[in-house]
């Protein structure tokens, strides 16, 4: 089946986003403060895919679900002009069993694995939260795997999914995607919910480099004692 156009926007501005973010975590200093908080994640998959033609993948989480977490810096959101790309994540996807049957990952060991935070594009409605890895399975030939979810727009991480009417009528809060070039097929995302997960008082990267000073400075200083 062929991506729909709304579909083929969204993955065209991933395209180009993926350069970008490759280019701005270049340029950002490892010193700069940073407040990352941790997110869980959780949501379900339609009954049935979308598409007639589908792989695997998609006809495996027909009826499923996914869960886990991902780390943003909030002093970014919400992410209005900017793209604001995700710190780490891992989300499971599963059967209707609840088995788990792939894994989304930072860690993946994919040729490319990236998550991020969309502003609102044309066409669609509220921000979308993407996660998107490419597998390599010939020399020239990658197979993509998408999720991509959508909020409410001024997305700060909290929140549920916002429908959206898709192009065959049907409502839904974002879309998982296994295509090649123009060709893919997929299943909807029926609901998602983002909330912040207890953590420990987040500590700036500015804060954690002056929690090491403290550390280093109080081991010489026992040191010092002891051969006093």
């Amino acid at each position: 089946m062929t991506i729909t156009t709304h579909i083929k926007k969204l993955y065209q501005a991933i395209a180009a986003t993926s350069v970008s973010i490759s280019i701005l975590a270049a340029m950002t200093s490892a010193a700069s403060a940073a407040n990352f908080q941790q997110f869980k994640l959780s949501g379900t998959f339609a009954n049935e895919p979308f598409s007639t033609d589908v792989d695997g993948l998609i006809s495996q989480l027909a009826g499923g679900s996914f869960d886990g977490t991902y780390v943003v810096d909030v002093d970014q959101l919400p992410a209005n002009d900017d793209i604001v790309d995700l710190e780490s994540w891992t989300i499971n996807l599963r059967n209707s069993n609840n088995d788990i049957v792939r894994t989304l990952s930072d860690l993946a060991l994919t040729d490319l694995a990236e998550a991020f935070i969309f502003p609102e594009l044309p066409g669609f409605s509220g921000d979308i939260l993407v996660f998107v890895e490419d597998e390599k399975i010939s020399e020239d030939n990658f197979v993509t795997t998408l999720l991509g979810l959508n909020f409410n727009s001024d997305f700060t991480g909290i929140g549920t999914g916002n429908l959206f009417e898709q192009e065959d009528g049907q409502l839904a809060v974002g879309t998982l995607l296994r295509f090649e070039d123009d060709f893919g097929n997929g299943i909807y995302v029926t609901s998602v919910t983002s909330e912040l997960q207890a953590t420990p008082e987040p500590v700036s990267v500015s804060g954690i480099a002056v929690v090491a000073a403290i550390g280093f400075w109080m081991k010489r200083r026992q040191k010092t004692i002891q051969s006093a």
